[in-house]
């Protein structure tokens, strides 16, 4: 053999050997990955249901986060109408004043806060009195007994035991 030719199968032989290590290293390549995938498929399940767990205790953070300012802002906004109510007495040196809210769904309208009644609301159907008046034509009214006896509804006088003289709508 010369030495040509035993160059020759040498530089055949790590040919050989590469692409023998080409394809083990592929097959490793493979297993490495395959094990890779399902590690993390083995993991996913978890951590999808900690996903699932921390988006629903966000859900329920926010919720209640909602909730209190909901609260907060239902406080504010019965405190401003007191005041409101308390103003108006001092302005016009009345003896009570109420705030009404319309509830057009059940036609009612709630004097909320209703200063010098028990529980501090007042509910009335929306088509009563001056007030009902007021609130389908959008007019500002002043009733006074005198002028307008007939105008002002009175069952609500009797069951408050009060006597209104004035009304300013």
């Amino acid at each position: 053999m010369s030495q040509i030719e035993t160059i020759m199968l040498v530089a055949l032989g790590f040919v050989g050997a590469l692409l023998v290590g080409l394809l083990v290293v592929r097959g490793l390549w493979t297993y490495a990955v395959s094990l890779g995938k399902r590690r993390v498929e083995r993991r996913a399940p978890s951590a999808i249901a900690e996903l699932r767990a921390d988006r629903d205790r966000l859900k329920a953070e926010y919720a209640m986060q909602g909730r209190r300012l909901q609260l907060r802002l239902d406080d504010l906004k019965t405190r401003m109408a007191e005041q409101m109510a308390e103003a108006s007495i001092r302005l016009l040196g009345a003896e009570r004043a109420s705030i009404f809210l319309w509830d057009r769904a059940n036609r009612t309208l709630v004097g909320r806060p209703a200063l010098g009644v028990e529980g501090g609301e007042l509910r009335i159907p929306d088509d009563t009195g001056v007030v009902g008046h007021v609130v389908h034509t959008g007019e500002t009214k002043r009733v006074d007994v005198d002028e307008g006896e007939q105008e002002i509804d009175h069952s609500v006088d009797k069951k408050l035991g009060f006597e209104t003289r004035t009304l300013l709508c």
